[in-house]
This record gives C-alpha cells, structure tokens and sequence, in this order.
C-alpha cells in the first residue's frame, strides 16, 4: 500500500489493514509473503516491511518472513497510534535502523537477515551513549532469556569498533556455554568481525591484552 524512498531508492514496504479486517495482520503478512514470490525484484532493494491493523504496528526484515520474525513496533514516546507511527518512520530513526540495526547472520549454516527489536536498539543506544561518558566505568544491560542477547552484543561491539571516537577499543565478549561460543563466531563472521581470537586461557588472555588485540 505504500513504499518508502530514500534517494528514489525504495527502502520500506508497507501494508495497511482495515479495522474491519478480523485477521488483517495474517493477511498483511500473506501478502508480503506473494510480493516476495511474484514480484521479487521489487523486494531486492527494500530492506523493511511493516503491517498495520486498527492500532498495530509490526515490522519485519525482508527474506525473513516467518511469523517470529515480525517485530511488535514499541517506543517510550508514543502514546497513540499516529505518533507510534511517526517515530518508526521518522527519517533519523529509518536511517539508523537501515544502517546500523539490520544484520546479516547465519544459522545452522544459512545466511538469514534479522532486524533488532525496539529494546534491542534501546540497549545498544544507552550503552553507546555509556561509553562515550568519560565519568562512567561500567553498566548493566538486562536482557531475558529469548530477548536477543546475542544479537545486541555483536550490534554494541560493532558500533565501538567501527566509531572513530573510541580510537579501535579492545571488546571482550563472555559467553556461557560452548554451543553459544561457535554461534557467536559464526555470526561476527557475518557481520564481518572476522579478526577475532579465542582466548584459550586466562594466560592467553593476559597475553592477547598486553598485545592490544
């Protein structure tokens, strides 16, 4: 129903649903599912899909289209439905989730691309804005079982590697489990954190920071 252009370049896809439609959602969705099948050319370019229904507003990335995959759009700002709106679209918001919040991982051996939920990019926001503060030394992210852990510290870590404000920083990333360990790697391979090592000791971590990796 609509499509959004950055540069005549169309970056978002979206469908509306009347109030009256009981399952408009479903039916959104279907519908993205058959543009993505008869008309994919179209969807090469576009990064985002977004569904709407009464006072719903979901997203998704494009190519992942699973029903898990679809994101309930939230914001501490916005108490009605037009200002919810407002602050997905907004053109500093669509940007930076464009470029900073969409990633590319793999999963079980297959590339698959992935937006950031809202908490996600909240997180990563107040921890970068943490960081920057010379008179804070540390802080705590609380994330749920399920939340997407995983996905908002590669974000975080990428964003301190990549901003030339923080001068190239050391990243330590601590996991609990050796099956998250090589889903980490696998995933900063992909967003293309290739120059990672794997401390094998704390000795070899004590050698790897006296080194500045």
């Amino acid at each position: 129903d609509a499509v959004f252009l950055v540069n005549g370049i169309p970056v978002i896809l979206v469908e509306t649903k009347a109030a009256t439609r009981l399952e408009g959602i479903a039916e959104a969705l279907a519908q993205v599912r058959r543009y993505h099948e008869q008309q994919p050319e179209l969807l090469t370019l576009i990064q985002l899909y977004a569904l709407t229904h009464l006072v719903q507003f979901y997203y998704g990335a494009t190519w992942n289209l699973s029903r898990q995959a679809l994101f309930n759009w939230r914001d501490e700002r916005a108490g009605d439905f037009e200002t919810l709106v407002k602050t997905f679209i907004a053109p500093r918001r669509v940007l930076r989730v464009l470029t900073e919040y969409i990633l590319f991982t793999r999963r079980d051996g297959e590339l698959t691309k992935v937006v950031l939920r809202p908490h996600q990019m909240r997180a990563v926001e107040r921890v970068l804005q943490r960081a920057r503060d010379p008179h804070k030394r540390r802080g705590l992210v609380w994330h749920t079982q399920g939340s997407g852990k995983t996905y908002t510290m590669i974000t975080v870590a990428k964003r301190l590697i990549e901003d030339p404000a923080f001068q190239n920083p050391t990243v330590l990333m601590l996991v609990d489990r050796n099956e998250l360990e090589a889903q980490l790697f696998s995933n900063l391979e992909a967003v293309g954190l290739g120059s990672v090592t794997v401390a094998q000791s704390k000795w070899h971590l004590q050698e790897l920071l006296r080194s500045d990796r």
